[in-house]
Formats: C-alpha cells, structure tokens, sequence
C-alpha cells in the first residue's frame, strides 16, 4: 500500500506489536482491533493502523484550510484491558495523593493557628 503521509516506501500489512501509529501517535494494539495487524513500512520503522492508513489515503480538502484533513474514527482509541487497568490504577494513586496533600495542608494549617494562639 503506497500511504501519502510517507511516500517514500510500500507499507505492508504486518503484526508489529510494539511502537505507535505514526499517523495518530496512538500505541499499536497487539489484539482487539484488527487481531493487531498494522500497516509497516518496508524499509523504515514506521507503522500504522489499518483504519489510519486507509484514512490516510482519502485526503478531505477544504478551501477554508491550507492543510489535508484526514479522518481517523473512533474505533483506534479503544483501550485494552491492561492499559484500562493501568489508567484506573494511575488516577487511583492521583487521587491518594491529592488526598494525602489535602491531609498536610490541614496538618500544617492546625499547627499555624496553634503557633498563633501561643503568641
């Protein structure tokens, strides 16, 4: 498939498992969508989703803006399992600790006004 974002060489349907879409900088998906097939270049490291580079081959032109627009759906930003349990976890320990800083300035406040009062 010659994809016009990168001219230069043929991209051909591969299983890359690891990296990230060079079209939409999201990370390539090892299964879920499209049983983690991708698009590679044959010469270069870059990859793209299947939806990416077929998107990318249909360029949407406007005379109200200079650049190509391309369109990229929604179905790529589905999260494996893994990455949901990642971000859940991550916003988890987010919380805790605006928790744990609200506990602090509290902490901190009550001795002030204690330091206060002894004056």
């Amino acid at each position: 498939m010659q994809v016009p974002i990168h001219p230069q060489h043929i991209s051909v349907l591969s299983r890359r498992r690891y990296g990230v879409c060079y079209a939409c900088g999201l990370k390539l998906i090892s299964s879920g969508y499209h049983y983690g097939y991708n698009y590679g270049c044959t010469e270069c490291p870059l990859s793209f989703h299947i939806a990416c580079a077929n998107s990318i081959r249909r360029a949407l032109k406007r005379k109200s803006h200079e650049h190509d627009l391309f369109y990229f759906g929604t179905d790529i930003l589905r999260e494996s399992k893994r990455e949901r349990r990642e971000r859940e976890m991550r916003m988890r320990e987010m919380e805790r600790e605006r928790e744990r800083r609200e506990r602090e300035m509290r902490i901190m406040r009550m001795r002030m006004r204690m330091r206060e009062r002894q004056h």
